[in-house]
């Protein structure tokens, strides 16, 4: 992940899972951005199967969370995303308690809706 991405996100783990905290607004920009980067590229270099802007999004809630203790593809999966935002209350009281602030909750199925409208 770009560092750029990365900067100005709270970020922590939740049991060995990474979450970063954003609003869906800025979420939104970014994804915004980095398809438009995707595009231009596709335009300026038409037979190259290239895509210097893939990226992924994973939701993660308590559940998923508890699930990837046991299931190490499932860690990876959500470990090696570049956008892991958190689904659930109970991962924003897990993060207040291990980190002494609240990080925003997007939840996956309204996080979907809207990049479905980008």
């Amino acid at each position: 992940m770009k560092k750029t991405i990365k900067k100005s996100l709270k970020y922590g783990q939740i049991m060995g899972i990474n979450v970063f905290s954003t609003s869906a607004s800025s979420l939104l920009t970014r994804v915004a951005d980095l398809l438009s980067d995707s595009a231009k590229f596709r335009q300026h270099n038409p037979s190259s199967k290239l895509n210097p802007h893939k990226f992924s999004i994973v939701t993660p809630n308590s559940e998923l969370v508890l699930m990837a203790q046991k299931n190490t593809q499932l860690r990876h999966a959500l470990n090696s995303s570049d956008f892991p935002i958190p689904d659930s209350i109970g991962i924003n009281y897990a993060f207040k308690y291990l980190f002494g602030k609240s990080i925003n909750i997007i939840p996956g199925r309204v996080l979907f809706g809207k990049l479905i409208e980008l």
